[in-house]
């Protein structure tokens, strides 16, 4: 299954636009896919992906992999039908490994007939015959608090480029011992506000405005955070007193 990672493939679903959709899909931008961005099924998996983003052992994503058949069988007749799948993401991480993935909404779960069951038997499938995983994350695994709003801080300052506040930042964790906290970081480091300005004919600046509202040691370590450079406690809302350690996990491959 690997091959979908890196060569073209038929996917398995498509989240066609301008069409009237129950789930309400939606746009993800994202480093790890083959595309810049993924058009999500629905919210739960927007929220998913999140997770994966910011995880470093993830260092690719292959959007609704290939529609896999099965075939189940029925006591009372004896005979077997075919059924399908079309999961949401395959996810290849650094050691390898390979995840199939589902976004099902719990009480979806509880609505079809048999789910548990079908959710042991793909594990099985997946396991014997293509030599990976397969899960089915829902609300209960995604949306734990406050992990999953420190981790969507994480997502979004992930897209800033400021190379020198991060080599800064980065330069002043191997210089002070961890762990420490973000407060204690940013006091370490001296980063000036960017200045926002606008150029008149001849490039001079008609007007100027200091940006204080722009936290540019908080974005390097979100950023340092999400790439497993560094482990920051998701256990309590990020502030000040978040502490910050080096990485119980190095990753072997890191993705920038």
């Amino acid at each position: 299954m690997k091959h979908i990672f890196t060569e073209p493939y038929l996917p398995g679903r498509e989240i066609k636009d301008r069409a009237r959709h129950a789930t309400l899909p939606g746009v993800f931008p994202t480093r790890k896919a083959s595309a810049p961005w993924i058009r999500t099924r629905l919210p739960l998996m927007s929220d998913g992906l999140i997770h994966l983003e910011t995880d470093p052992r993830v260092v690719r994503i292959a959007v609704y992999p290939p529609k896999l058949e099965y075939s189940v069988w029925h006591d009372l007749s004896g005979r077997s039908k075919v059924r399908s799948v079309s999961p949401d993401v395959a996810v290849l991480e650094d050691d390898g490994h390979i995840t199939v993935v589902e976004y099902v909404p719990i009480a979806i779960q509880d609505e079809r007939v048999g789910f548990a069951e079908r959710v042991l038997a793909l594990r099985e499938i997946y396991r014997e015959e293509h030599g990976c995983g397969y899960a089915v994350h829902s609300e209960l695994s995604i949306h734990i608090e406050p992990r999953m709003t420190n981790l969507r801080r994480q997502y979004e300052h992930s897209f800033v480029d400021d190379p020198p506040a991060l080599e800064a930042v980065r330069d002043a964790l191997y210089r002070h011992s961890l762990p420490s906290t973000i407060g204690a970081i940013r006091a370490a480091v001296n980063l000036p506000s960017p200045c926002y300005q606008v150029l008149g004919r001849n490039d001079e600046a008609v007007f100027s405005r200091t940006l204080a509202e722009t936290d540019r040691h908080f974005t390097a370590l979100m950023q340092l955070a999400h790439r497993g450079e560094i482990e920051i406690d998701l256990s309590r809302p990020y502030d000040d007193r978040s502490v910050v350690r080096w990485p119980r996990y190095r990753p072997e491959v890191n993705l920038r």
